[in-house]
């Protein structure tokens, strides 16, 4: 079984040095850049036309790290090309993008899977873990924070590429409170610039009320930081960290550091071993489900909309 990575840039070097930890072989690296290759898929061949790898019977699995816009015309094709997917987040820019990969998928038996890496950190997991055991009583209130440096892409400045910073960098967090407070019922965002800070109030069905502060403006120095704190009525648990995150399996580690502790120590690759469990077993992701996907992504525009429109509430219908 092997995978093709679709945008082999920063997203796509995280890919393939999960795919590494899990001992499975990069075959294709598809770019716009005849020249384009990954230190973690060094056996992969680069083409710039997808269908040399859509067409290769023994590509089983594709990854797609490209830029949000393009998301609906690859992932529809590399479903129809008999493909299993694992496909960045945000999902697309719409919903009706969105919802148009998912009714693909349901019609395929193929495995689609969003790839929301912050389901895959490991303190986010226990976080989940604490507040479903009943730690806090009934969750009231979630509080997140990310915070990272200025993006280096040009392109995603432009909200037309990248969705914009809630879309594409809050949404991580939009969506850890809608798995924690449920269903999101209205939203509201203000912002003194649009790299930050945003600060998006949901309101939930339940009662429950979520404050996300999303952030592009960083110094260097302290290019990622997050935070997480869940209320409940009956105590409360938060986690934060103010030091950056390494996400990445490191590009230049041999494959004989495959294996269980590279996989456990990686977010990416907890989720690319979690989406090799799914297509083995042939059944849909209950980690990262498509429809807290598609979820996420309605929250994420409503917010965005929100702040177009000087701060009011938007139902996220």
């Amino acid at each position: 079984m092997t995978v093709a990575i679709i945008g082999p840039g920063m997203i796509g070097a995280a890919h393939a040095g999960a795919w590494r930890a899990t001992g499975t072989e990069v075959s294709y690296l598809v770019s716009r850049r005849a020249d384009a290759a990954l230190d973690a898929a060094p056996n992969a061949r680069t083409v710039t036309d997808v269908a040399f790898a859509l067409d290769d019977p023994d590509v089983h699995i594709v990854s797609i790290c490209t830029p949000t816009p393009t998301h609906r015309e690859l992932a529809v094709a590399a479903l129809r090309a008999g493909k299993h997917v694992l496909l960045e987040k945000p999902m697309a820019l719409t919903v009706e993008d969105a919802e148009a990969i998912a009714t693909v998928a349901e019609g395929s038996g193929l495995i689609l899977m969003v790839a929301h890496v912050v389901r895959f950190f490991p303190e986010y997991e226990r976080m989940r873990l604490r507040v479903d055991g009943g730690e806090v009583g009934h969750p009231l209130h979630v509080r997140a924070e990310r915070m990272i440096a200025q993006p280096p892409t040009p392109w995603w400045y432009d909200e037309d590429q990248s969705g914009g910073l809630v879309v594409d960098v809050g949404i991580h967090d939009l969506d850890q409170a809608n798995v924690l407070l449920g269903a999101p019922v209205t939203v509201r965002a203000t912002a003194s610039d649009p790299l930050g800070p945003v600060e998006t109030t949901v309101r939930y069905a339940g009662g429950g009320l979520a404050q996300v502060l999303s952030h592009a403006r960083m110094p260097e120095s302290l290019p990622f930081a997050t935070s997480l704190q869940v209320i409940g009525d009956g105590g409360l648990v938060a986690i934060r960290s103010a030091d950056p995150l390494e996400t990445d399996v490191p590009e230049t580690a041999s494959a004989s550091h495959a294996g269980a502790d590279a996989v456990e120590a990686n977010p990416y690759a907890r989720q690319a071993a979690h989406f090799m469990e799914c297509v083995a077993s042939g059944r849909p992701s209950t980690v990262a489900p498509v429809g807290d996907a598609v979820l996420a992504l309605r929250t994420a525009l409503a917010a965005r909309d929100s702040l177009r429109a000087g701060g009011g509430w938007v139902s996220v219908g």
